[in-house]
């Protein structure tokens, strides 16, 4: 339980299943060169993306805790691949591209949103959880649908034309 493993300038392939447990945290640079096959993130574990250039795939790995701290890079979701996160999705530093192939996102948990730029594409964001983007550069809906459908959620935004959203749903108290 706990720790971290950091993949930045070295190669690490993994061929067969590996977990990341609670607490611990898997912290992937997409640029150098791992190759790794279905993780299993276990409750409470989380992963890093941290890239700092560059256009990068999101793998659907089904994660627990999703963070993005990727200063300068943009991570791009996977065409045909619903984006599961089954804890909470913090967006700290780059870009989210979900315009280029549209693609579903669930988050169990809360979503924060600090980065520099998340394009939303034409899909539908379902959350469980709190959403923040009050701290947003940019804030790109598209066509998107945000669906908030948890319990006791708060919904914080930004007060500027470039950071309203196209569509919002509330299912729940």
């Amino acid at each position: 339980t706990g720790g971290e493993l950091t993949v930045s300038t070295y190669d690490l392939t993994v061929n067969t299943t590996f977990n990341v447990n609670d607490g611990a945290n898997l912290l992937l640079h997409a640029d150098s060169g791992q190759s790794v096959s279905s993780p299993n993130f276990v409750s409470g574990s989380t992963v890093t993306f941290n890239d700092t250039s560059g256009t990068n795939p999101i793998p659907n790995w089904g994660y627990h805790h999703f963070t993005m701290n990727a200063s300068g890079a943009t991570y791009q979701t996977v065409n045909t691949e619903t984006l599961n996160i089954a804890g909470n999705m913090t967006l700290t530093a780059g870009t989210v591209d979900n315009v280029t192939n549209a693609e579903a996102i669930n988050v169990t948990g809360d979503v924060a949103m600090d980065n520099a730029r998340t394009d939303m594409g034409d899909a539908t964001w379902t959350v469980s959880g709190n959403w923040d983007h009050q701290d947003i550069a940019d804030l790109n809906p598209d066509l998107s649908t945000l669906e908030m459908n948890g319990t006791s959620k708060t919904l914080a935004g930004g007060t500027v034309n470039t950071e309203r959203l196209n569509d919002l749903t509330i299912d729940g108290t």
